[in-house]
């Protein structure tokens, strides 16, 4: 898809986020990629670096599902600590300097984050296919 790496968030809709995505000089509307439920500062953690995910989605549609749920699910946590992270995701990987690696789509796909747990922060550092996973080094990949 073209021009999802310009995604930006348009407005509120009843309580959600509008992305779209603009294409041309003027930046004029392409089309909504998404909804995504407002923040609620009192509740969970921050995912931060959305417009990868979406582009993502947009070069692998088959994630969609898979990626839009782990979304959901991460921004309803309270991690504290990393083995909160292992209560909810048993499968997830808790490596150094805060990084920890989930499975999406039943082991197909890794997204690598790191938590500021005082913050309540998750940063997207990688997110692909698990062959571009074992070509990178998950402790120090920089890929957004």
């Amino acid at each position: 898809m073209v021009g999802i790496g310009c995604a930006r968030v348009l407005g509120w809709w009843v309580g959600h986020q509008v992305l779209a995505c603009g294409v041309g000089r003027r930046g004029g509307l392409c089309f909504v990629l998404d909804f995504i439920p407002k923040r609620d500062y009192n509740q969970g953690v921050h995912l931060v670096s959305l417009p990868p995910l979406l582009r993502f989605i947009g070069d692998h549609p088959d994630t969609r599902q898979a990626v839009l749920a782990w979304c959901s699910e991460v921004r309803k946590a309270k991690w504290k600590q990393p083995a909160d992270i292992k209560v909810q995701y048993a499968s997830a990987s808790i490596l150094k300097h805060r990084r920890v690696v989930f499975n999406l789509k039943g082991n197909d796909y890794r997204v690598v984050v790191a938590v500021a747990y005082q913050v309540g922060f998750v940063y997207i550092k990688f997110v692909g296919t698990h062959a571009q996973y074992d070509a990178i080094d998950a402790n120090t990949v920089e890929q957004f």
